[in-house]
């Protein structure tokens, strides 16, 4: 009992020892070769020992979790042993990459990249194949989570082939990890391919194939995933940058929030259409259907467009009581030789044709402008065809139907308005479109207004 009572006092000194940051291995070594007597030792001091041991595991297990069980996990070592789990980065094998990647700056740790198995959309990772039927208008046939370093895809001739993931070397071509960045390759294959990818980081990496109009479908449908929470950050990727392989070239751009797009590289071979999202300046709070043509990218008349997302100018519509007189379109692209419109005028009647109801202007970097100005029955008219009071004709030799459909109990169009840029400005950088409205300047009424559904830059 007498020997009991020193150890229970002892107990109380391996407590003080532990409050004090007094080393656990230590501890337990000292308890173990302090002197016992014989008949006292398999009792008193083993029992001291489990004592000792159940004390320590109880508040290394405490310690851990108030966030302080680093310094017991480092320091004891000792059975029973304390296991503080390893960071995601340290545990997961790490694709092995060219020296080039050691020289870029800011590379973002494992535990930081994309998460896009469990963002796009949220899944239980076990999953092999899901349906995107309730997050997307495009026709995703196959999606599955990329659950290895290396992965293989077939795809059919026609198809799209879609990844993202925190970085991937496909062929000839490696996307690396930066902070805040997402990698997205896109390909449509002209025959059936098996498309191999490396580097690829355990289930963080999203593989599909769809059916779609164009590679640029497919890359807005999948964009909103690039900024939900977790990908690449606790507050969403920053850009995306993107590769879109045309077998004979690819082209390179970045991706931001809104679907601002941002051109690295582009194909050479011929000209390249780059449709420019109108979703930030809208005033519709989802795509609509006009006259039948529903919201998507479509190859209108052999140009590349994206519509669905309309932008209005002020009319006698409760509708668009609350638009704006103009509208500041950001371009970002070097190059241009020709802009298309998919435009329409609402509330236009015969009473104001040929009267000068708006403009569009495209500013360039050096300061250079080129203006073109709407004359309603010249370059613009009503989006009513068979309307006797309307504005439905018009003159102008760049200006075509685009689309035809009904409406409200009419019959109605699209057109193209195109603008072709001189061949001294074609080299500039074009930054901005300016779209006006000047009816109750020039004709003293809110009536007309400028509907413009889509716009395409053609570049060479």
């Amino acid at each position: 009992m007498k020997n009991n009572n020193k150890e229970m006092k002892r107990l109380d000194q391996i407590i003080g020892d532990i409050e004090g940051q007094r080393p656990l291995a230590d501890i337990l070594e000292e308890i173990k070769n302090k002197p016992t007597p014989k008949k006292e030792e398999s009792k008193s001091k083993k029992l001291t020992e489990k004592i000792a041991i159940a004390i320590i595991g109880g508040l290394a297990g405490l310690t851990a979790i108030f966030g302080l069980g680093s310094y017991i996990s480092n320091q004891y070592s000792a059975t029973p042993q304390v296991v503080t789990k390893t960071p995601i980065e340290e545990t997961q094998p790490k694709p092995s990459f060219t020296a080039e990647q050691e020289i870029l700056p800011s590379l973002t740790p494992q535990s930081q990249q994309l998460s896009l198995a469990t963002q796009e959309p949220v899944l239980d990772e076990s999953s092999e194949s899901v349906s995107q039927e309730d997050f997307s208008s495009v026709n995703w046939l196959t999606e599955r989570i990329g659950q290895n370093t290396i992965e293989s895809e077939y795809v059919s001739a026609g198809r799209f082939f879609y990844i993202s993931a925190g970085f991937f070397k496909i062929g000839d071509l490696q996307c690396y990890a930066h902070e805040g960045q997402v990698c997205v390759y896109i390909t449509q294959p002209s025959q059936d391919k098996e498309i191999i990818i490396e580097g690829l980081d355990p289930g963080a990496s999203w593989i599909a194939i769809s059916e779609a109009n164009s590679a640029m479908q497919v890359l807005e449908d999948r964009s909103p995933f690039f900024w939900t929470q977790d990908n690449c950050d606790i507050n969403g990727c920053d850009y995306a940058r993107v590769f879109i392989d045309k077998e004979n070239c690819v082209e390179k751009l970045l991706v931001y929030p809104e679907f601002q797009l941002e051109y690295l590289e582009r194909c050479e071979t011929g000209s390249s259409f780059v449709p420019i999202s109108l979703k930030s300046y809208s005033e519709i709070s989802s795509p609509e259907t006009n006259l039948g043509m529903e919201p998507g990218f479509h190859n209108i008349q052999g140009i590349d467009f994206e519509n669905g997302w309309r932008i209005s100018t002020k009319c006698n519509d409760n509708l668009y009581k609350d638009v704006y007189d103009s509208y500041n379109i950001s371009a970002g692209v070097e190059n241009v030789k020709s802009v298309y419109f998919l435009i329409q005028a609402g509330w236009a009647f015969n009473e104001d044709m040929d009267k000068h109801i708006g403009s569009i202007q495209l500013d360039f970097a050096d300061g250079s402008k080129l203006v073109e100005e709407l004359i309603l029955g010249n370059n613009i008219r009503d989006w009513t065809r068979d309307k006797s009071i309307s504005a439905t004709t018009v003159s102008a030799d760049n200006i075509f139907e685009a689309w035809r459909g009904t409406a409200h109990g009419y019959t109605g169009g699209v057109d193209i308005l195109r603008l072709d840029i001189p061949n001294s400005m074609q080299k500039g950088y074009l930054d901005n479109i300016l779209i006006q409205d000047l009816t109750q300047e020039n004709l003293e009424n809110i009536d007309p207004c400028i509907y413009v559904l889509g716009i395409t830059l053609e570049t060479q």
